[in-house]
């Protein structure tokens, strides 16, 4: 807000956005930050200790994921994800199946990601009132369409992923 030239903080609940490329759908909320990395043990359980943040779910081989695994760091309404894929040998070793609850991840993908750049973070999740509404606006204000809507189980939880920039993604989900 400004008044007589003067910037004028009004507070979240007050805050009104009047930006046309932004209102183009609505936005529940920030789910959370996803971290690419080559070793999904020692990372999350470092920034657990070092962050205060307990793991509070987990995505692996012992609950049936075959192709990556992910950890997810919880405190208050912030989360961290941190998610490595398994070699793709272990799919000829084992006869796996692809089971990937991110269906987008894929191992050579993240080995470029992490020699580039190291420990650092690929997605940005926003859950969203409508994912086809999301992708379809940000696509067409200019957004680089990576993933088009993905129905994760059949009836209520739908993902979608755009291109921030040359490396970094907006994770756009509902349910």
């Amino acid at each position: 807000m400004v008044e007589k030239g003067i910037f004028k903080l009004v507070g979240f609940s007050n805050f009104v956005c009047q930006n046309p490329k932004s209102n183009c759908f609505h936005l529940k909320r920030f789910h959370h930050i996803e971290f690419w990395c080559t070793d999904a043990i020692n990372r999350p359980n470092r920034f657990s200790w070092g962050l205060g943040m307990p793991i509070v779910a987990k995505s692996d081989l012992f609950i049936g994921n075959q192709v990556h695994a992910s950890y997810l760091l919880h405190s208050g309404d912030f989360n961290l994800l941190f998610t490595v894929p398994y070699s793709p040998s272990i799919f000829t070793t084992y006869n796996f199946t692809h089971t990937a609850v991110i269906p987008t991840l894929s191992h050579s993908a993240v080995s470029s990601f992490d020699d580039t750049h190291g420990l650092a973070f690929r997605a940005i999740a926003i859950e969203v009132e409508d994912t086809i509404t999301a992708f379809n606006a940000s696509v067409t204000n200019g957004a680089k369409p990576l993933s088009p809507p993905v129905d994760l189980d059949g009836s209520t939880v739908v993902i979608t992923k755009i291109q921030i920039n040359s490396d970094v993604v907006f994770r756009y989900s509902c349910s």
